[in-house]
């Protein structure tokens, strides 16, 4: 009984020893692999949207893609906030793609590209057609190196050694094709940045010109006129992608300040001296002054010799718009598509985007206006208009406003005979004077 006690325990001790082992190996495997990554482990994406004068409210993701499989293996977002004031009309953000958290089973190089995704401002809206790659927006290139990290005998541990190599392709405009601009990205400070540029799209955004010209004989030319302006809009439609012809996402404008120039900063009106405006709030009625031959420019900014729009375009028409501000040129029949918001009713029209008012105080001249170059209308008040202008197929409205003020003429005539008139009243004066002076001599000899 001993004997066979002995070889059971002798067995038992065998299992533990194979078990002991298989551990052991168990643990290598999982220690197997271990990363250490030299030089930077992660990318800072840096996004800057130029030539805006606004914040936006929106989001922008990043994804790494591998190139071999094109699986996503890391993502990072941009948010923007109404608080991100813009700096030189420029806004500039930043997040961070880590990549610490990869994995690799075997030494080599692994190749990915980082995609940039949709400027997207919630509730579906993605407002690409607004924001565009500037023209030295670049991509990138994202090398992986790993490789086995040895023993003294040269022999692989099972762990690794990982290295990050970014590299930036611009467009080369003379083989229109995108090339790299260096062999790699050096770290600034220990920091690996992807810079991204996006600006706004001149075809989607534009600017309003109000002129003031008087006409007459009775016209003052130094003389001062009230105009209110009102530049609202209205961004509840979503582009229905299921729907042919949708119109598409709008951006969302509300408390956006735009830019007055071409007026004077201080007027005398009725006795007052009164300080021009400089800017106009997006839904809230401002007033500005213009005398003959000035014109307001208002929502375009010049800064550093470059030129650029600042409202976003609009449109109002009646149900069934003829013309659509899209590149893509589509009518758009909102009788047609109960799956789109109607927008705001405006004057009898249906507006998205942005659009303006405008009333001029009434006074004692004639009124009358023309928008974008169109017949005369009398009156004072511009009902509600997109900011697209049809005759130019642009977003820059012109309104041009024409007083007229007569009074009866001046013949000269008065002037011509009066001297004569004169003389002939001197001379029948004098004539009746006698005539009384002998009258009264009579009476005084009878």
């Amino acid at each position: 009984m001993k004997k066979v006690f002995s070889i059971r325990n002798g067995f038992l001790m065998l299992v533990v020893v194979l078990i002991g082992v298989l551990s052991l190996n168990i643990k290598e495997a999982k220690a197997a692999g271990t990363v250490t990554w030299v030089g930077p482990s992660s990318i800072t994406i840096r996004e800057t949207i130029r030539n805006t004068a606004n914040p936006i409210v929106a989001s922008m993701k990043y994804t790494l893609v591998e190139y071999s499989s094109n699986n996503d293996v890391a993502t990072a977002t941009i948010n923007y906030t109404a608080s991100d004031t813009p700096t030189n009309y420029q806004i500039t953000k930043s997040t961070t793609m880590n990549l610490s958290s990869l994995t690799f089973t075997k030494p080599g190089d692994y190749e990915y590209y980082i995609l940039q995704g949709s400027l997207e401002a919630g509730e579906g809206k993605i407002l690409n057609n607004y924001f565009i790659p500037s023209s030295d927006s670049a991509f990138y290139d994202v090398t992986i190196s790993v490789r086995n990290v040895v023993d003294a005998n040269n022999t692989p541990t099972g762990n690794y050694t990982v290295s990050l190599i970014l590299r930036r392709l611009v467009y080369n405009e003379q083989t229109e094709e995108y090339e790299y601009d260096e062999e790699k990205v050096s770290p600034v400070s220990g920091v690996l940045y992807a810079d991204h540029y996006l600006e706004t799209n001149p075809n989607r955004f534009g600017h309003i010109e109000l002129s003031k010209t008087v006409k007459g004989i009775g016209a003052d030319t130094t003389k001062y006129f009230p105009f209110t302006i009102n530049i609202d809009n209205d961004s509840g439609l979503v582009q229905d992608e299921t729907t042919e012809g949708a119109v598409p996402n709008i951006i969302d404008s509300s408390g956006w300040v735009y830019p007055i120039s071409g007026i004077d900063a201080t007027v005398t009106y009725n006795g007052n001296t009164i300080t021009n405006p400089t800017t106009i709030t997006d839904g809230t009625p401002t007033t500005i002054y213009l005398k003959h031959g000035q014109t307001a420019t208002i929502g375009q900014v010049t800064s550093e010799g470059n030129t650029f729009d600042v409202i976003p375009g609009g449109y109002c028409g009646e149900e069934t718009p003829d013309i659509d501000p899209d590149p893509d040129h589509k009518k758009y029949d909102f009788s047609t598509t109960p799956s789109v918001k109607k927008l705001a009713a405006v004057d009898g029209k249906t507006c998205y985007g942005s659009y303006f008012t405008i009333e001029e105080s009434p006074g004692d001249y004639t009124p009358a206006f023309s928008v974008n170059g169109g017949s005369s209308t009398s009156g004072y008040y511009v009902s509600a208009t997109g900011l697209y202008n049809m005759n130019t197929d642009s977003n820059t409205v012109t309104v041009d406003f024409y007083n007229t003020k007569e009074m009866s003429p001046v013949t000269g005539l008065i002037f011509t005979i009066l001297p004569y008139v004169i003389l002939a009243g001197i001379g029948v004066g004098g004539t009746l004077l006698v005539m009384h002076l002998k009258k009264e001599e009579r009476k005084v000899k009878e």
